[in-house]
């Protein structure tokens, strides 16, 4: 069974690539970026749209 992970930090982001094959997962960095946060008048938030380019 193979899974896609998001994991959001608050500098940087990766994809990972998971795959569960006889009890074991295996995991593969498919892709890291940056995570700046932007100030907007209701406060300090996650640039949505830079996470998508």
């Amino acid at each position: 069974m193979r899974y896609l992970a998001c994991d959001l930090g608050a500098e940087s982001g990766r994809i990972v690539a998971g795959n569960l094959e006889k009890g074991r997962l295996n995991l593969e960095l498919v892709h890291r970026f940056p995570n700046q946060p932007v100030w907007l008048p209701e406060g300090l938030r996650w640039d949505i749209l830079g996470i998508f380019r």
